[in-house]
């Protein structure tokens, strides 16, 4: 009996141990009076779905949500080609999920051996026989892998505990740390956006929204950017003579805008049926950024190519679509003579060039812009051509007005519109990037005097770019022409973003409107 009693004793004692070791717990973390206080809400409140009220509520009692690692997976990206998928894994509730992800695409590697100046316009064989030569260069797509390896691991590692919600200083660490050594700007791009994509799923916000306020953008003030699909290539990517690098439309600002990227797609199809009836069924293949590439020995052929598409497709200049036309300068510019090669062997002085573009928009008044027409660093014949094609034309560089010093600026009411072109994956075109320094880039580009282009290259997670450009008050987004799934799912989340922009920024003004009635009214 006696022993009987002992351990009866010791249970009893284990048990109160555990009862107070209990309600200290709860004490310490003031648990029975947020539960008091949330029960007594409910009561108030009387949820037709209790428990799903009080989950909610208690979500927000709970610790923040850390990264616990940052994972890459080899697969297959566009065009076949090798890409990483960066998935971001949080300790939510104190136990590890994967939130979310993106995709880190390598493009195929593309090796130039530039020729002498002299020597650049080749004959068609020997230009063939020099493609046929890189084909044997070797791959790097193994070390770009590795690369990209080693920036998520050391990404994981520098990340790790930190709350998944503070973006910006979350993109400090990766600026600051030593993963800009290994120069993948692609690699840490993918993820900065993966991070910034799982505080936006957790905070239940769109994408455009946090891009907005990583750059200090109200969200009345948004507005969607225009597109600019690429239709025609030329240059070094077909056999043709002309060296001009693209040609692209751009729907009008006055129309509807879903109207307008309709009428995109419709331009580019009828466009494919134009380049058929001429060159047969083969012309209807296209480049990776969706782009034609009949061969072109001069500009004319490629402006009566687009004039038929457009009377084909129905569709009037100005009124519901208009050109644009990259001359891509700095790869046809002879540096020793400072001329440039519009056709192969027809070289053209910078006055003559600046004469022929002003002619150019008099003979074709389709044409509404003109990319990259002189070197960056020609910013005289910038400034001429600016003043000569007047408020009624847009012209678009790498960094906007090539002198960025706004003091210095003498601007008159009869210039073009002046456009900085910014890839949305580099701040540099080699540096490291984050999606917070590309806020800061953006917004220091409208600060000097310049509308913004996002340039976005065919490789990058298609999912995100319309919000991302959205989101820095983008003028414009250079997109690949309308072909593939990947590339159309961008056309409809700018049509998806405008409509959900439109309709926030009409709440928004009814109920500025009503506060403004009740403040009158009293």
């Amino acid at each position: 009996m006696e022993s009987r009693r002992v351990e009866l004793e010791c249970k009893g004692e284990a048990r109160r141990k555990e009862k107070e070791e209990a309600a200290s717990y709860l004490n310490e973390r003031g648990a029975q009076k947020q539960l008091e206080l949330l029960l007594n809400e409910a009561v108030r409140v009387k949820p037709a779905d209790l428990f799903g009220y009080l989950t909610r509520e208690m979500n927000h009692l709970s610790y923040p949500v850390t990264i616990y690692q940052v994972v890459g997976h080899n697969l297959l990206g566009i065009d076949g080609e090798k890409a990483v998928e960066v998935t971001v894994h949080c300790t939510i509730n104190g136990i590890p999920e994967a939130v979310t992800s993106a995709i880190c695409s390598i493009p195929p590697p593309v090796v130039v051996t530039p020729a002498p100046r002299s020597q650049s316009s080749l004959s068609r064989s020997s230009r063939t026989s020099t493609a046929a030569e890189d084909l044997t260069q070797p791959d790097v797509t193994a070390d770009a892998l590795d690369t990209i390896e080693q920036v998520v691991t050391k990404s994981s590692e520098l990340l790790k505990d930190k709350e998944i919600t503070d973006v910006q200083a979350l993109d400090l660490c990766l600026e600051s740390s030593d993963i800009s050594v290994l120069n993948n700007s692609t690699a840490v791009w993918t993820v900065s956006l993966a991070l910034v994509k799982s505080a936006c799923q957790l905070l239940h916000k769109p994408l455009y929204e946090m891009v907005a306020t990583l750059g200090g953008v109200e969200n009345d003030s948004l507005h969607p950017p225009l597109p600019i699909a690429k239709m025609l290539s030329a240059g070094d990517v077909t056999n043709g003579k002309l060296k001009i690098r693209d040609f692209s439309v751009i729907p009008s600002q006055t129309m509807d805008y879903e109207e307008g990227i309709h009428n995109i797609c419709k331009f580019h199809r009828f466009l494919g049926r134009v380049l058929t009836a001429k060159y047969g069924p083969s012309a209807l293949a296209v480049l990776p950024d969706g782009s034609y590439a009949p061969s072109l020995d001069k500009p004319e052929q490629a402006f009566d190519l687009l004039q038929e598409a457009m009377i084909a497709a129905q569709l009037e200049w100005k009124t519901q679509i208009s050109l644009v036309v990259n001359i891509n300068a700095s790869h046809i510019h002879d540096t020793e003579k400072n001329r440039y090669e519009l056709t192969a062997g027809q070289w053209k002085p910078r006055d003559d060039l600046l004469t022929y573009y002003s002619d150019l928009t008099t003979q074709r008044p389709e044409l509404l812009a003109l990319e990259n027409p002189f070197t960056d660093q020609d910013s005289d014949s910038w400034q001429k051509l600016s003043e000569r094609l007047g408020d009624g034309y847009i012209i678009i560089g790498k960094h906007g007005r090539p002198e960025m010093n706004v003091e210095e600026r003498t601007d008159t009411e009869t210039e073009a519109v002046q456009v900085a072109s910014m890839q949305i994956d580099k701040l540099t075109w080699d540096s490291q990037v984050t999606l917070t320094q590309l806020c800061q880039t953006s917004k220091r580009i409208r600060a000097g005097k310049n509308q913004l282009l996002l340039n976005v290259d065919s490789g990058l997670n298609s999912e995100c770019v319309a919000d991302v450009a959205l989101g820095v008050l983008a003028t414009y987004i250079k997109l690949p022409g309308p072909t593939s799934g990947d590339f159309l799912r961008i056309y409809n989340r700018l049509v998806e973003t405008y409509h959900d922009v439109t309709t926030k920024n009409k709440l928004s003004q009814t109920a500025r409107n009503s506060s403004q009635t009740e403040i009158q009214s009293d």
